[in-house]
């Protein structure tokens, strides 16, 4: 299942709130059909329904809703849906938002774990936590719920940029070096509230340079049509 960065109840919010979107959902099952760019931008205005879209992409990759349709859109396929949210600091942040990502990979790929595990190594400020329990919660301050990890990742003293490089473009390199053959999906939902962090150290800068992944991780943006985002 996919991990989770968002408030248990904003989900729960959200999942209730899913309706009709075919359309949509037939147009990201086609994007991930082909060989196409590796980051999908959905936009649309306040209250649009894109966040509602993402619970139920989430949903989807859980198994708790069927949606033969949609091939490319059944269980498993996401690896970590990020909500982002004003003025919840952990859901803005980008080396928050690096600390999941890599646990959410290193929970699930043994090849991405390995490669991390040997880039700790060199890199003491990049620290890997595991966990004995099968399913854990790590409950922050503000309520945000990372769900289902048993991995936690910690990094201090590094600029966002190297932090992103260290923590998840080497290993997932690295990664498919090692034999790790499947396309990776992660999602962000509500860029243009990244931005709010901070002017130029914000999630929407740190993206930038996701172009530099393996052409299997595919990330999938929602956003309204704010120039920052579009630029």
């Amino acid at each position: 299942v996919p991990k989770l960065a968002i408030s248990s109840e904003r989900f729960e919010a959200l999942s209730l709130h899913f309706s009709g979107r075919a359309w949509a959902l037939e147009k990201i099952d086609q994007w991930l059909s082909d060989k196409g760019p590796s980051h999908y931008l959905l936009t649309g205005g306040p209250g649009s329904g894109k966040s509602a879209l993402s619970a139920r992409l989430v949903q989807l990759s859980q198994g708790q809703v069927a949606a033969p349709e949609y091939p490319n859109l059944g269980s498993g396929i996401m690896i970590y849906a990020h909500f982002c949210e004003v003025n919840v600091p952990d859901l803005l942040s980008p080396l928050r938002f690096i600390e999941n990502l890599s646990a959410a990979l290193a929970d699930r790929y043994t090849e991405f774990s390995e490669a991390l595990v040997e880039i700790t190594q060199r890199e003491s400020r990049v620290t890997v936590h595991s966990s004995p329990v099968q399913q854990i919660e790590n409950v922050v301050e503000t309520g945000v719920t990372i769900i289902g990890t048993t991995v936690r990742i910690s990094i201090g003293g590094l600029s966002m940029r190297l932090a992103f490089d260290l923590a998840v473009r080497e290993p997932l390199q690295r990664a498919y070096e090692k034999g790790l053959d499947e396309r990776i999906l992660i999602l962000v939902d509500g860029l243009d509230e990244a931005i709010t962090y901070d002017e130029q150290l914000n999630l929407v800068a740190l993206l930038k340079d996701a172009v530099r992944l393996p052409e299997q991780v595919r990330f999938l943006y929602t956003s309204r049509p704010d120039d920052q985002v579009l630029d």
